[in-house]
C-alpha cells in the first residue's frame, strides 16, 4: 500500500489503498471462511480511522459489494481488474465523515 503514498490527493490515496485492502483479502483467501466479510470491515476501519465510510450500509448495498468480492475470487493471477473494479466501486462510494 506505499506504492500509492505519493499521491497528493487524500482520498484518492485513500480509496487506493482501501481497495487495495478489500481486493486483497478477498483475492488471497488467507481465512478458510468469511473473506468477503472480513475485507468489508477492515476496509469501512481503516476508512473510518482515516476520516472516511461508505455512503451506504444498507444490506441491499452489502449484498452489491459480496457481489463484486465474489467477481473478485474469480480472477486469475495477473488480471489487471482484481483491484480496478473494486477501487472504482469505493470511489464512487466512499464519503468524508467531516
Amino acid at each position: 500500500m506505499d506504492r500509492f503514498n505519493d499521491i497528493p490527493n487524500r482520498r484518492t490515496r485513500i480509496v487506493k489503498k482501501a481497495a487495495t485492502l478489500m481486493a486483497g483479502i478477498c483475492f488471497d483467501q488467507p481465512f478458510s471462511e468469511g473473506n468477503k466479510e472480513t475485507a468489508l470491515d477492515a476496509t469501512i476501519g481503516y476508512l473510518n480511522n482515516n476520516g472516511f465510510d461508505l455512503k451506504d450500509k444498507s444490506l441491499k448495498e452489502k449484498k452489491e459489494i459480496y457481489g463484486l468480492l465474489v467477481k473478485t475470487v474469480f480472477k486469475f493471477p495477473g488480471d489487471k481488474t482484481i483491484f480496478h473494479e473494486v477501487e472504482g466501486y469505493l470511489d464512487k462510494n466512499v464519503v468524508s465523515l467531516t
